[in-house]
């Protein structure tokens, strides 16, 4: 019977993994929006109906804005790509360019040029603006394959939601029954879990939401091409740690400066460092708050880790199976040394 068990919950496991992150993500809205569900069962007076309106309302406040800049960002990523590859023939004389002006300032002020000109010869204009084209076609072509896959795993996240708002109380219940552990070990995972799942949602793509906004903003007040594809990649960057905006602010400054537009690339540096990047620090503590103890180190690790394994949403899977991890070692530390004391 253990054999079975086994074999054929290898099986499931193996059905279920595509779709991990997917009813991960459904567990997360069922709390998040749990509450709005129980306000609407009260009023319509129909628990069917309010789950029914509740997924609606997720619809429209999550699924379809993301359809929808997604949508404006994969545009502007395709006029990209034409830009980047009808202007890789001119950045050899702009290359040029530049190095004129700078032996000229070096001239100027008596410094040596052999130095800069060894360091200015290891540097393309020419081939790095073709591997950013290319990296912006790769980026497409993966964006178009995925939108049907993303909208069939969309319409599983709202039919598995709908569920967990009429049952998702029973179905922990059955797996608290299921567990070896005691209540209180169960109650403590759990609590994790939550608390992990709220830190990620509330701290990570809400401040990369902000920070995406604010960064497509600015590139559109400074006149800066296809806003809305540069606040997507903005935002997807602010997910990892240790990088965030800055990987896609400063080489716009610093392009802005080699063009020549120095009014342009004081104003954005000024609104990556103190607007855009200030916002990890100013809401971080209000948003988390003691939600997450995961030491950063292993949040870094858990992040990176996960969306090798997982896709894009290994920043969410990653940090949460570090989470359930470590809990599982407290609770045996515990009752290790409690046999032993």
């Amino acid at each position: 019977m253990i054999a079975a068990i086994v074999l054929i919950g290898a099986g499931v496991l193996k059905v279920f993994l595509p779709f991990l992150a997917t009813l991960l993500i459904s567990f997360i809205f069922w709390q998040l929006f749990n509450s709005t569900y129980k306000f609407l069962e009260v009023k319509i007076k129909s628990r069917r109906l309010a789950s029914l309106a509740t997924c609606v309302l997720v619809f429209l406040i999550i699924v379809l804005p993301f359809f929808t800049i997604g949508g404006i960002a994969a545009d502007e990523a395709v006029s990209v790509y034409k830009k980047l590859a009808k202007e890789s023939d001119n950045t050899a004389s702009l290359q040029e360019d530049v190095k004129s002006i700078t032996y000229n300032y070096l001239r100027k002020i008596g410094l040596p040029q052999e130095k800069f000109e060894q360091s200015f010869a290891s540097i393309d204009l020419k081939e790095a603006t073709q591997k950013a084209a290319s990296v912006t076609a790769e980026i497409l072509q993966q964006a178009y394959r995925q939108i049907s896959q993303f909208v069939f795993l969309s319409f599983v996240m709202l039919f598995t939601l709908y569920y967990l708002f009429l049952d998702g109380e029973k179905l922990i219940k059955y797996l608290f029954r299921l567990s070896p552990l005691g209540n209180k070990e169960e109650l403590l995972i759990w609590e994790r879990f939550l608390s992990m799942n709220r830190a990620t949602i509330k701290g990570t793509l809400i401040i990369g939401v902000v920070q995406g906004i604010l960064g497509g903003l600015a590139f559109w007040i400074l006149g800066i091409g296809s806003p809305a594809f540069w606040g997507v990649v903005m935002g997807i960057f602010s997910v990892l740690p240790l990088i965030g905006p800055v990987a896609v602010w400063v080489p716009a400054a610093l392009w802005l400066i080699i063009t020549g537009a120095w009014i342009e690339a004081v104003i954005l540096i000024f609104i990556g460092a103190f607007i855009i990047g200030s916002v990890d620090n100013f809401l971080r503590p209000k948003l988390i708050g003691n939600d997450t103890e995961l030491h950063p180190v292993l949040i870094l690790i858990g992040t990176f880790g996960g969306i090798v394994e997982f896709g894009i949403m290994g920043f969410i899977i990653g940090p949460l199976l570090i989470t359930i991890f470590l809990t599982l070692f407290e609770i045996l530390e515990k009752k290790y040394m409690a046999r032993n004391s």
